[in-house]
């Protein structure tokens, strides 16, 4: 339960951060906020998975802890976005967007609670794919960012680019330690 405080605390005190830096249009830093929220979820991600390993917990197990950290990435997303547009920038699509991010947090979290239930071969094939599925549209998310130019702060939904991209790069860098490790 402490751990679930925990990460509330950190993913809504970097939310906010977002926001606050959005007001005083501080691109760089909130590139930066950004940037490093998503590093620490991927990289928390990839220590558990390799402690959970090492204490040799189930292949299920470890798909449950890498939907986890999935669904706090999509969570983190819904939050910062929902927050920013609700009170410091104006983009009429926001809503959309925070809402596909909450629903990618519901199956993320929904997912592992049923893994931890459950278990089974059958949710691990799903398991897998869903995360072979989630790689490939986070890589499809970066380059598109980048080929569209999204990433040169012109834009009114800047503040939601920096979220989407560092965003696609964490669940990027989890789905793929999920398919390397199982």
């Amino acid at each position: 339960m402490m751990e679930l405080v925990i990460w509330a605390m950190g993913l809504g005190l970097s939310a906010g951060g977002l926001v606050w830096l959005t007001f005083l249009n501080a691109y760089a830093l909130h590139t930066i906020l950004a940037a490093a929220t998503a590093l620490a979820i991927a990289a928390i991600a990839i220590r558990r998975a390799m402690r959970a390993e090492a204490e040799g917990l189930s292949e299920v197990a470890r798909a449950s802890l890498h939907a986890s950290h999935m669904g706090a990435v999509w969570a983190w997303g819904a939050v910062a976005i929902t927050l920013t547009y609700l009170t410091v920038l104006d983009w009429k699509e926001w809503w959309q967007f925070a809402l596909a991010f909450a629903a990618g947090a519901a199956v993320a979290f929904g997912f592992a609670h049923r893994l931890r239930q459950a278990g089974g071969e059958r949710l691990l094939g799903a398991a897998r794919l869903l995360a072979g599925v989630q790689l490939a549209g986070m890589v499809a998310t970066v380059i598109g960012l980048i080929a569209d130019r999204k990433m040169d702060f012109e834009w009114v939904d800047w503040a939601g680019n920096n979220v989407f991209f560092f965003g696609a790069m964490a669940l990027g860098v989890i789905s793929l330690e999920a398919l390397r490790k199982g």
